[in-house]
């Protein structure tokens, strides 16, 4: 089966969308993990990279741009113009999309030897990045990294909260989400994919706190 994006008309949501609600598709090898709509633009992380497509017109999608962020690039956070890319090995990159034809890097940072940036997100002047840890010698990058982004240009690591032990080589990405000022981080914890939620206070950036953990 081809991967890719499509537009499906939900108009009638007590109808499940069927062949003909499939409005237009956009296929292309490698894997789209994530989507982030801005406006007339849909940016998507795919395989190794940014990609930016037209939506205006949902019956005719087509790519304004591509650019390349290696490492694959799992997930995407929009804020303003800055759109915030985990990108696995290559760790996070920002850059600014406020022309979607022409995307400008602003900087890119690795957490730690090893680490590979699964998911992100942006909150005020910080991004919040989760790492996972394939190699047990590399163990020490796993978990949480704080930036400060209030100058994308130069980010700057505040702080670093390792989880809990978790097991390496699992399929399932550790993930993140936040609430107010609480940070839910989901980690595989055995070699059967069992997910345990760590609930982080990041009320002081400097000093995430682990309040609670939910095991699965």
């Amino acid at each position: 089966m081809r991967s890719g994006v499509v537009a499906v008309d939900i108009s009638n949501l007590q109808q499940p969308p069927g062949k003909g609600q499939v409005l237009r598709g956009l296929f292309s090898p490698g894997v789209f993990t994530a989507l982030a709509a801005s406006d007339s633009n849909l940016f998507v992380a795919h395989y190794e990279g940014l990609r930016t497509l037209n939506i205006e017109n949902i019956d005719l999608l087509w790519q304004v741009s591509f650019f390349p962020t290696g490492g694959r690039a799992e997930k995407i956070f929009l804020k303003h113009n800055l759109a915030f890319v985990a990108s696995g090995f290559s760790g996070l990159w920002i850059l600014d999309v406020s022309d979607p034809q022409q995307p400008q890097p602003l900087s890119n940072t690795l957490t730690g030897i090893g680490g590979y940036a699964s998911d992100v997100v942006v909150s005020d002047s910080f991004a919040y990045l989760v790492n996972q840890v394939f190699y047990p010698a590399y163990d020490t990058a796993r978990g949480l990294w704080i930036m400060d982004v209030s100058n994308p240009e130069q980010p700057n690591i505040v702080s670093h909260h390792p989880g809990i032990a978790r097991y390496p080589q699992v399929s399932i990405l550790n993930r993140v989400a936040m609430e107010d000022q609480l940070l839910l981080m989901t980690q595989p914890t055995n070699p059967l994919n069992d997910s345990t939620l760590e609930i982080i206070d990041v009320t002081d950036p400097d000093n995430p706190n682990s309040l609670n953990i939910l095991r699965g």
